[in-house]
């Protein structure tokens, strides 16, 4: 008994070690130019820049600009109100990036650009 008891203490503490203790989250590489994108290309990645809301013909699309000025893709039609709250702010959002399009099967024509998909996040930067 006194084994088994030992076993599993042994094993939390190694969970806890590792980083998987409940409420600890993940520090995800950052994401600020074209050069992090493709050293970062289809990890989850903290992309920081300035929301950007581009009319591109009858779309709406909402981006981050880099450092660099490297454009990437969040969104096709986004909320109104998320444009005119976030645009041309510093924000940070948590995803997945992709260094060219996405691609599916339904025929939608994506813009030639990085884009950030599963995103988990979305935040404003406050400037201090």
């Amino acid at each position: 008994m006194r084994l088994v008891i030992l076993v599993l203490i042994t094993a939390v503490l190694a969970t806890l070690a590792n980083g998987c203790a409940i409420g600890k989250s993940k520090q995800y590489p950052f994401c600020r130019s074209d050069q992090d994108i493709e050293k970062h290309k289809n990890a989850i990645v903290r992309l920081v820049g300035t929301y950007r809301h581009v009319n591109e013909g009858k779309c709406r699309v909402a981006a981050v600009q880099l450092e660099d000025g490297r454009m990437v893709v969040i969104e096709y039609q986004p909320p109104l109100e998320e444009v005119k709250r976030l645009n041309n702010h510093a924000v940070m959002l948590t995803g997945r990036i992709l260094p060219g399009y996405p691609r599916d099967d339904t025929g939608r024509r994506y813009l030639l650009l990085p884009h950030l998909v599963d995103i988990k996040s979305l935040e404003e930067l406050k400037e201090e």
